[in-house]
């Protein structure tokens, strides 16, 4: 986005000493001055002192928008804040709050597409809320997903609230903007179970087997299972403890959600943990699970890149019919069709998979069981088309069937009623 610069024309206004040139200006921050360059000079003869000719005002006004009049500043105002200064100031406000993964997001969202498209000088009271929803249109033709682009217009939203505080900014511009339209989230890959033992049989190293397999058995995600030491196994209560989380871009921290968690330990699981339990060497409580090649804590790049590797060599690039390709993550959405089935309640997947609303775990609700609703369907539509209820047995069971009954049993002549 270009940064907003001043413009201008010259007008004529009577005074008392006769028709005199102004320059009517428009500056960036909404100011709008006139300044005085002479009295105006209609005859041909070369112009007397202080007088200017049409043309010579015309040149005038050129040097005060060129920025070329020492004594006329058409510059921003200096405590008018840039966006530059507003989006920098918000992230270091977020800094003193925010997980350093969730600031990495921020700092790319910022300083990659925010100020790149706004501009670092632009003042910021002149971004309108039609600038806002340019921006937005601008990512939709590009392809962005609807949830990408309300994501940006949040921490737009965000920058403003902030800069209001600060620097008493008028009114915030992405509140009245318009939202992208949200599609609701489809699962596009996972694993079956016996694609998963494919996997690993595909795979280069048996810690590598160990860790998809662990991966789909628990649902973990990469950080976690990078975090996941061998004092975090409870064998006796069969549980797995998710007490941290190691993000891709920060340092080992809580869990995502903020709260630790415990994940059933299936015995396909918890066979893989006790063999590496056992290992010769790094085998204590605090002692990280998976490993990297020196023993250090498990590289996210490497790892992915073996994945990748084994993932193809199983033929497992797209499962499912669909284009995307099958990522690492996607083992952490095949436990998630794996639970849904095997449990059948999203309440239940929702609390082992660590998520902060069910409307997340709604992704997998077309996996849970409903193996009993054609026959309670077929029992019930029989009922309704049997031309005798009472043969079939199903008359109490029928909507409003026992009322009809008393309604239909009471004879015209006020005679006593029959008993069921």
């Amino acid at each position: 986005m270009n940064t907003p610069k001043a413009t201008g024309f010259v007008r004529t206004i009577q005074r008392a000493n006769g028709p005199t040139y102004y320059a009517q200006l428009r500056l960036p921050d909404g100011r709008q001055p006139k300044y005085r360059l002479g009295l105006v000079w209609g005859k041909r003869s070369r112009p007397a002192a202080g007088y200017l000719t049409a043309a010579q005002a015309a040149a005038e006004l050129e040097r005060i928008l060129a920025g070329e009049r020492d004594d006329i500043d058409v510059g921003p105002r200096r405590d008018r804040p840039t966006f530059k200064t507003i989006s920098e100031e918000w992230l270091a406000d977020r800094a003193r709050e925010c997980r350093e993964s969730t600031i990495h997001d921020y700092r790319h969202t910022v300083r990659g597409t925010l100020r790149p498209y706004f501009g670092d000088d632009t003042i910021a009271e002149t971004i309108t809320t039609a600038d806002i929803n340019a921006y937005r249109d601008k990512l939709l033709d590009d392809g962005r997903a609807g949830r990408t682009v309300n994501k940006r217009l949040v921490a737009l939203h965000g920058i403003y609230e902030l800069a209001i505080d600060r620097h008493g900014l008028r009114e915030n511009p992405v509140a009245r903007a318009k939202r992208a339209k949200q599609k609701r989230r489809k699962l596009e890959q996972y694993l079956t179970a016996p694609e998963v033992l494919l996997l690993a049989e595909r795979a280069d190293t048996e810690q590598d087997a160990d860790l998809y397999q662990i991966a789909a058995w628990t649902g973990l995600r990469f950080g976690e299972l990078k975090a996941l030491r061998l004092g975090d196994i409870n064998y006796a209560d069969a549980l797995i403890y998710v007490n941290r989380n190691w993000p891709v871009h920060g340092s080992e921290d809580d869990p995502k959600s903020g709260k630790p968690r415990a994940v059933p330990l299936w015995d396909q699981a918890a066979v893989i943990l006790d063999k590496i339990s056992r290992r010769d060497q790094l085998n204590g409580d605090t002692d990280y699970v998976f490993l990297g090649p020196a023993g250090d804590p498990l590289g996210y790049d490497w790892t992915i890149q073996r994945f990748k590797v084994a993932r193809n060599a199983a033929k497992l690039q797209s499962p499912r019919p669909n284009p995307r390709t099958l990522t690492f993550h996607d083992l952490r959405h095949t436990y998630g069709t794996l639970a849904a089935r095997l449990y059948g309640n999203l309440h239940m997947v929702q609390e082992y998979m660590g998520h902060e609303s069910i409307t997340t775990t709604e992704l997998y609700a077309h996996f849970t069981p409903r193996t009993d609703a054609a026959s309670v369907g077929t029992a019930g539509l029989a009922a309704l088309l049997s031309p005798d209820p009472t043969a079939t047995g199903q008359q109490d069971s029928l909507p409003g069937a026992a009322e009809g009954q008393r309604r239909g049993s009471e004879p015209a002549t006020g005679g006593a009623t029959e008993s069921n």
